[in-house]
């Protein structure tokens, strides 16, 4: 198997496992400390993760970056690393501080809860994801996440017993989050030393960090401030049945992030080596991944959301099933955009291109935010991200139309929407027809597999056939 495809498998599965434990102890969370439990937390905590976006800057994508170029240089390499982490050490200080700040002043309701969150913040300064990202180390972070999720999931399911317990269950997220980085650190050892590095060495790295953050900041006007606005302008349920919503999409756009995330630095490298034609190859077969799995999801939400939520949160999310079907819409849009910005724009330094798609995005968010969240809750928040995600998406392809002929890959998009298109129809009636029973969804899932893998039999077979050869090492350019 060659490299990229075991780092793309490796951190799939560590994106997953990111999601994977939170959407196993999900129902059992809604129905122990309630919709309203659950708003409190995705609340608060969306107000600690904006200060830890501030404390990271864009440092996960430009340090990925920056340690993907010299990563062949191990003096270069120590110095890269050294100048970039003290850089984030000094910004994760300042925040910190800036945080306890507006907790002592502006927290009443939820002091407890915004304390215990400071965890959260001293994560960050322990974070070096970025480094093994950089130097495409992705079996250790598999195995270090799969161990502390599951020992997360034990500790949930034994402290966190009724709504009382809703500090409990803040405190194992955020401690769970800290060890997780922590544990880090002594692999660090084997592959990069701290060395003494200037001023000068340090803060140049912190204007093209502030540029890589620009657009971070921009999107989580409508990932994170969508929780806010709504906590603020509707109540804490819909705060709760959003949140819900988003986790389940979030599992598949954790497969998409973590091709993203392993092609980054592979591309970097190729577009610094001039290797071109790699480079569009890798592109052309990430695009029709997309294409193949993120359709089939968008039609099966639609078609089963209703008795999936029913089942898997409860009568108490049953608003839960709306968010989700219309969030869905915004999937394609969503990773078709993140396999340009990691693969086309950011490898290629087209930082700028990046950003103010973002920032229109978030401005068009922020607008339909406050125009639509007043009268209809969370359902309008959806609204403003359909929109936003579908503009993001559409400048990031203007960016790139110049290098990337985006018409030869309409066919392979159409086809994929029509055969999903032609599963739901089939898969939406049968269970229409039937009571809203687990037996009812497995059949729905199972029937809609089937069919989607039959109508794709050619595709799916010349991906297996391909995988097959390059195992044997019929084809080795990868």
């Amino acid at each position: 198997m060659s490299k990229l495809k075991s780092n793309f498998i490796y951190n799939a599965i560590y994106q997953i496992l990111i999601l994977i434990i939170p959407l196993i102890t999900t129902p059992y969370v809604a129905r122990t400390i309630g919709a309203e439990g659950v708003g409190t937390y995705s609340y608060t905590y969306s107000i600690v993760l904006y200060f830890m976006m501030f404390a990271l800057l864009g440092m996960n994508n430009y340090g990925n970056r920056e340690v993907s170029k010299v990563r062949d240089d191990k003096e270069k390499l120590n110095r890269t690393f050294s100048s970039i982490y003290y850089l984030q050490l000094i910004v994760t200080l300042i925040v910190s501080i800036i945080y306890i700040i507006y907790v002592l002043l502006n927290s009443r309701e939820y002091f407890t809860i915004q304390i215990i969150q400071v965890l959260y913040l001293v994560s960050v300064a322990f974070d070096i994801n970025w480094l093994f990202c950089g130097l495409q180390k992705f079996k250790m972070t598999v195995t270090r996440s799969a161990i502390l999720k599951i020992l997360n999931l034990v500790l949930i399911l034994i402290f966190v017993k009724d709504a009382e317990d809703l500090n409990k269950y803040i405190f194992i997220l955020a401690f769970m989050t800290l060890l997780n980085q922590l544990i880090l650190w002594p692999f660090r050892k084997k592959e990069v030393s701290f060395i003494r590095v200037s001023r000068k060495e340090i803060f140049k790295h912190l204007k093209p960090t502030i540029i890589l953050f620009i657009p971070v900041l921009a999107s989580s006007v409508y990932r994170t401030m969508d929780k806010i606005m709504i906590g603020k302008m509707a109540n804490m349920s819909e705060v709760g049945y959003y949140e819900n919503a988003e986790k389940m999409l979030n599992i598949v756009l954790s497969v998409i992030n973590a091709l993203g995330t392993v092609t980054l630095p592979q591309m970097t490298y190729l577009y610094s080596k001039e290797n071109l034609e790699e480079f569009k190859r890798i592109f052309k077969k990430s695009i029709s991944f997309v294409f193949f799995s993120v359709f089939p999801v968008i039609f099966g939400f639609l078609a089963t959301a209703d008795i999936l939520v029913l089942l898997y949160l409860g009568e108490g999310f049953t608003e839960s099933a709306v968010l989700l079907k219309v969030l869905s819409i915004s999937l394609i849009f969503t990773s078709v955009a993140s396999i340009i910005r990691m693969q086309l724009l950011i490898p290629r330094g087209k930082d700028k291109e990046y950003t103010t798609s973002i920032l229109i995005g978030a401005i068009v968010n922020f607008i339909f935010n406050m125009i639509f969240i007043r009268r209809y809750g969370a359902i309008g928040a959806t609204i403003g991200t359909i929109l936003a995600e579908f503009l993001v998406c559409f400048f990031q392809c203007m960016a790139i139309r110049k290098d990337i002929n985006l018409k030869e890959y309409l066919p392979s998009c159409l086809k994929f929407f029509i055969t999903s298109l032609v599963m739901f129809i089939i898969v939406y009636f049968v269970g229409k027809n039937m009571e809203k029973t687990l037996l009812t969804l497995v059949i729905q899932v199972t029937l809609g597999v089937f069919i989607y893998c039959i109508l794709n039999y050619k595709y799916i077979k010349s991906q297996i056939a391909m995988f097959i050869n390059r195992k044997k090492g019929v084809v080795n350019n990868e």
